[in-house]
Protein backbone atom coordinates (compact mmCIF):
# COMPACT_ATOMS: atom_id res chain seq x y z
CA UNK A 1 0.00 0.00 0.00
CA UNK A 2 1.29 3.58 -0.67
CA UNK A 3 1.80 6.16 1.71
CA UNK A 4 -0.82 8.35 -0.13
CA UNK A 5 -3.45 5.62 -0.08
CA UNK A 6 -2.03 4.69 3.58
CA UNK A 7 -3.23 8.30 4.58
CA UNK A 8 -6.26 7.93 2.96
CA UNK A 9 -7.33 5.08 5.04
CA UNK A 10 -5.64 6.22 8.19
CA UNK A 11 -7.94 9.33 7.88
CA UNK A 12 -10.83 7.40 7.02
CA UNK A 13 -10.55 4.93 10.02
CA UNK A 14 -9.97 8.28 12.27
CA UNK A 15 -13.15 10.01 10.93
CA UNK A 16 -15.05 6.80 11.38
CA UNK A 17 -13.93 6.66 15.02
CA UNK A 18 -14.79 10.14 15.59
CA UNK A 19 -18.45 9.97 14.05
CA UNK A 20 -18.81 6.20 16.78
CA UNK A 21 -17.86 8.36 19.77
CA UNK A 22 -19.66 11.46 18.90
CA UNK A 23 -22.79 9.28 18.16
CA UNK A 24 -22.11 7.15 21.43
CA UNK A 25 -22.10 10.77 23.64
CA UNK A 26 -25.05 11.78 21.30
CA UNK A 27 -28.01 12.64 23.76
CA UNK A 28 -31.60 11.09 23.31
CA UNK A 29 -33.34 14.35 24.38
CA UNK A 30 -32.33 17.75 25.23
CA UNK A 31 -34.29 20.21 27.15
CA UNK A 32 -33.34 23.75 26.17
CA UNK A 33 -34.72 27.59 26.46
CA UNK A 34 -35.25 26.62 30.22
CA UNK A 35 -34.76 27.75 34.14
CA UNK A 36 -33.16 24.11 35.27
CA UNK A 37 -32.95 23.61 38.88
CA UNK A 38 -29.95 21.76 39.96
CA UNK A 39 -29.10 22.15 43.38
CA UNK A 40 -25.56 23.37 43.17
CA UNK A 41 -25.44 26.42 44.79
CA UNK A 42 -22.82 27.41 42.51
CA UNK A 43 -24.33 27.14 39.72
CA UNK A 44 -28.14 26.86 41.19
CA UNK A 45 -30.22 27.14 37.67
CA UNK A 46 -28.85 26.29 33.95
CA UNK A 47 -30.83 26.95 30.71
CA UNK A 48 -30.20 23.32 29.08
CA UNK A 49 -29.77 19.93 29.98
CA UNK A 50 -28.91 16.68 27.41
CA UNK A 51 -30.27 13.16 28.24
CA UNK A 52 -29.32 9.74 27.18
CA UNK A 53 -31.09 6.45 28.47
CA UNK A 54 -32.30 7.28 31.80
CA UNK A 55 -28.86 9.41 33.07
CA UNK A 56 -28.40 13.24 32.48
CA UNK A 57 -25.20 13.59 30.74
CA UNK A 58 -24.45 17.36 31.01
CA UNK A 59 -26.36 20.55 31.88
CA UNK A 60 -25.87 24.26 30.89
CA UNK A 61 -26.34 26.87 28.35
CA UNK A 62 -28.01 26.42 25.47
CA UNK A 63 -25.07 26.59 23.09
CA UNK A 64 -23.46 23.79 25.11
CA UNK A 65 -26.00 21.44 25.64
CA UNK A 66 -27.05 21.81 21.46
CA UNK A 67 -23.69 20.25 20.98
CA UNK A 68 -24.71 17.05 22.52
CA UNK A 69 -27.42 16.61 20.01
CA UNK A 70 -27.29 14.67 16.79
CA UNK A 71 -30.17 14.56 14.15
CA UNK A 72 -31.46 11.79 16.16
CA UNK A 73 -32.07 13.75 19.33
CA UNK A 74 -35.07 15.11 20.32
CA UNK A 75 -35.44 18.49 21.25
CA UNK A 76 -37.97 19.87 23.75
CA UNK A 77 -38.04 23.46 23.99
CA UNK A 78 -39.19 24.55 27.26
CA UNK A 79 -40.04 28.23 26.34
CA UNK A 80 -38.52 29.83 29.85
CA UNK A 81 -40.27 27.18 31.88
CA UNK A 82 -39.14 25.85 35.25
CA UNK A 83 -37.77 22.00 35.64
CA UNK A 84 -36.94 20.50 38.80
CA UNK A 85 -35.82 17.57 40.12
CA UNK A 86 -38.98 14.28 40.55
CA UNK A 87 -40.29 14.70 44.06
CA UNK A 88 -39.91 11.01 45.84
CA UNK A 89 -42.86 9.88 48.00
CA UNK A 90 -41.64 8.26 51.36
CA UNK A 91 -44.35 6.64 52.34
CA UNK A 92 -47.41 5.68 50.65
CA UNK A 93 -49.61 2.35 50.62
CA UNK A 94 -50.32 1.89 46.81
CA UNK A 95 -52.54 -1.45 47.19
CA UNK A 96 -55.09 1.46 48.70
CA UNK A 97 -54.53 3.89 45.68
CA UNK A 98 -54.93 1.59 42.93
CA UNK A 99 -57.57 -0.67 44.00
CA UNK A 100 -59.47 -3.69 42.06
CA UNK A 101 -62.00 -3.45 39.80
CA UNK A 102 -63.47 -0.34 38.51
CA UNK A 103 -62.62 3.12 40.62
CA UNK A 104 -62.70 6.64 40.59
CA UNK A 105 -60.25 9.11 41.58
CA UNK A 106 -60.93 12.54 43.56
CA UNK A 107 -58.53 15.28 44.27
CA UNK A 108 -56.75 14.83 48.08
CA UNK A 109 -58.51 16.81 50.81
CA UNK A 110 -60.14 16.37 54.11
CA UNK A 111 -63.66 17.08 53.51
CA UNK A 112 -63.19 15.17 49.89
CA UNK A 113 -66.05 14.65 47.48
CA UNK A 114 -69.68 15.24 48.70
CA UNK A 115 -72.26 12.55 48.80
CA UNK A 116 -73.57 13.00 45.54
CA UNK A 117 -70.49 13.18 43.84
CA UNK A 118 -69.57 9.52 45.36
CA UNK A 119 -73.00 8.78 44.21
CA UNK A 120 -72.87 9.41 41.08
CA UNK A 121 -69.26 7.98 40.56
CA UNK A 122 -70.52 4.46 42.01
CA UNK A 123 -73.76 4.77 39.84
CA UNK A 124 -71.88 5.43 36.72
CA UNK A 125 -69.43 2.38 37.80
CA UNK A 126 -72.30 -0.09 38.58
CA UNK A 127 -73.16 -0.03 35.07
CA UNK A 128 -70.20 -0.57 34.01
CA UNK A 129 -69.08 -3.03 36.12
CA UNK A 130 -69.48 -6.80 35.75
CA UNK A 131 -71.15 -8.86 37.78
CA UNK A 132 -68.89 -9.59 41.67
CA UNK A 133 -66.64 -6.99 40.00
CA UNK A 134 -65.50 -4.31 43.01
CA UNK A 135 -66.78 -1.06 42.70
CA UNK A 136 -63.98 1.52 44.95
CA UNK A 137 -62.91 4.68 45.10
CA UNK A 138 -61.10 7.53 47.41
CA UNK A 139 -63.33 9.45 49.89
CA UNK A 140 -62.57 12.02 52.54
CA UNK A 141 -64.57 12.59 55.75
CA UNK A 142 -67.71 13.60 54.65
CA UNK A 143 -68.98 10.56 53.21
CA UNK A 144 -66.75 8.43 55.44
CA UNK A 145 -68.98 9.76 58.83
CA UNK A 146 -72.58 9.75 56.86
CA UNK A 147 -74.37 6.70 58.61
CA UNK A 148 -76.42 6.08 55.19
CA UNK A 149 -73.74 5.91 52.90
CA UNK A 150 -74.04 1.96 53.13
CA UNK A 151 -78.12 2.27 52.47
CA UNK A 152 -77.53 4.17 49.36
CA UNK A 153 -74.75 1.97 47.80
CA UNK A 154 -76.70 -0.69 48.42
CA UNK A 155 -79.35 1.03 46.24
CA UNK A 156 -76.96 1.43 43.60
CA UNK A 157 -75.01 -2.04 43.37
CA UNK A 158 -76.93 -4.87 44.41
CA UNK A 159 -74.33 -7.13 42.27
CA UNK A 160 -71.25 -5.91 42.93
CA UNK A 161 -68.98 -5.42 46.16
CA UNK A 162 -67.78 -1.52 46.99
CA UNK A 163 -64.85 -0.36 49.09
CA UNK A 164 -64.64 3.57 49.42
CA UNK A 165 -61.30 4.02 51.25
CA UNK A 166 -60.79 7.27 53.45
CA UNK A 167 -57.73 9.26 52.26
CA UNK A 168 -55.98 8.95 55.35
CA UNK A 169 -55.98 4.83 55.36
CA UNK A 170 -57.34 4.25 58.28
CA UNK A 171 -60.77 3.50 57.86
CA UNK A 172 -62.99 2.21 54.74
CA UNK A 173 -66.72 1.87 53.81
CA UNK A 174 -68.33 -1.07 52.27
CA UNK A 175 -71.71 -2.01 50.88
CA UNK A 176 -73.80 -5.14 52.29
CA UNK A 177 -72.75 -7.03 49.18
CA UNK A 178 -69.15 -6.66 50.00
CA UNK A 179 -69.27 -7.28 53.50
CA UNK A 180 -71.76 -10.79 52.72
CA UNK A 181 -68.54 -11.75 50.81
CA UNK A 182 -65.87 -10.82 53.31
CA UNK A 183 -68.05 -12.60 55.87
CA UNK A 184 -68.75 -9.95 58.00
CA UNK A 185 -72.08 -9.59 59.80
CA UNK A 186 -73.87 -7.59 62.20
CA UNK A 187 -72.93 -9.95 65.32
CA UNK A 188 -69.27 -9.56 63.97
CA UNK A 189 -67.28 -8.52 67.24
CA UNK A 190 -64.78 -5.59 67.09
CA UNK A 191 -61.45 -7.33 66.06
CA UNK A 192 -58.00 -6.53 68.03
CA UNK A 193 -57.20 -3.53 66.80
CA UNK A 194 -60.14 -2.21 64.65
CA UNK A 195 -63.90 -1.76 65.34
CA UNK A 196 -66.99 -1.46 62.92
CA UNK A 197 -68.70 1.60 63.32
CA UNK A 198 -72.41 0.76 64.39
CA UNK A 199 -75.99 2.75 64.27
CA UNK A 200 -76.88 4.55 67.16
CA UNK A 201 -78.52 1.65 70.28
CA UNK A 202 -78.13 -1.42 67.87
CA UNK A 203 -74.98 -3.94 66.27
CA UNK A 204 -76.09 -2.90 62.75
CA UNK A 205 -72.90 -1.84 60.84
CA UNK A 206 -73.34 1.40 59.02
CA UNK A 207 -70.71 0.16 56.71
CA UNK A 208 -67.32 1.90 58.06
CA UNK A 209 -65.06 -0.12 59.38
CA UNK A 210 -61.98 1.33 61.25
CA UNK A 211 -57.95 0.10 61.42
CA UNK A 212 -57.70 -3.32 61.35
CA UNK A 213 -61.47 -4.11 60.77
CA UNK A 214 -60.05 -3.47 57.16
CA UNK A 215 -57.78 -6.48 57.31
CA UNK A 216 -60.50 -8.52 54.96
CA UNK A 217 -60.77 -6.29 52.48
CA UNK A 218 -56.56 -5.82 52.29
CA UNK A 219 -56.53 -10.04 52.03
CA UNK A 220 -59.02 -9.51 49.26
CA UNK A 221 -57.25 -6.91 47.23
CA UNK A 222 -53.79 -8.62 47.78
CA UNK A 223 -55.26 -11.88 46.75
CA UNK A 224 -56.51 -10.60 42.93
CA UNK A 225 -55.41 -11.55 39.56
CA UNK A 226 -51.86 -9.87 39.18
CA UNK A 227 -53.27 -8.38 36.03
CA UNK A 228 -55.62 -6.25 37.90
CA UNK A 229 -53.17 -5.17 40.50
CA UNK A 230 -50.98 -4.14 37.18
CA UNK A 231 -53.43 -2.02 35.92
CA UNK A 232 -54.21 -0.67 39.16
CA UNK A 233 -50.71 0.11 39.79
CA UNK A 234 -50.56 1.98 36.18
CA UNK A 235 -53.58 4.39 37.16
CA UNK A 236 -51.50 4.79 40.55
CA UNK A 237 -48.22 6.02 38.39
CA UNK A 238 -50.27 8.11 36.04
CA UNK A 239 -51.29 9.88 38.77
CA UNK A 240 -48.19 10.69 40.45
CA UNK A 241 -46.21 12.12 37.31
CA UNK A 242 -49.37 14.24 36.87
CA UNK A 243 -47.99 15.65 40.28
CA UNK A 244 -44.42 15.86 39.41
CA UNK A 245 -43.38 12.42 41.60
CA UNK A 246 -41.34 9.95 40.08
CA UNK A 247 -40.24 7.59 43.18
CA UNK A 248 -42.50 6.10 45.66
CA UNK A 249 -41.62 4.23 48.89
CA UNK A 250 -44.21 1.31 49.24
CA UNK A 251 -44.78 0.75 53.02
CA UNK A 252 -45.77 -2.66 54.03
CA UNK A 253 -49.07 -4.44 51.80
CA UNK A 254 -49.73 -7.98 51.00
CA UNK A 255 -49.03 -7.65 47.40
CA UNK A 256 -48.23 -11.27 46.01
CA UNK A 257 -44.36 -11.11 45.79
CA UNK A 258 -44.20 -13.33 42.38
CA UNK A 259 -47.02 -10.82 40.61
CA UNK A 260 -44.98 -9.25 37.72
CA UNK A 261 -45.12 -5.54 38.15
Amino acid sequence: MSNKAFNIFFLLLISTLINIHVSAQSADIILINGKIFTSDTAHLYVQALAIKGNKIIAAGSDAAIEKTASAKTKKIDLEGKTVIPGFNDAHDHPGWAAPIGKSFTSQFSVPGLGKKAVIDSVARLAKQAKPNEWISGLIGTTVFNDTTIRDLLDSLTPNNPVQLQNMWGHGIVLNSYALKMLGITNDEPDPLGGWYVRKSGSNLITGALYEYAQWPVWLAISAAEPDHLIEGLRLYSNEQVKMGITTVQFMNFDFPTSAPY
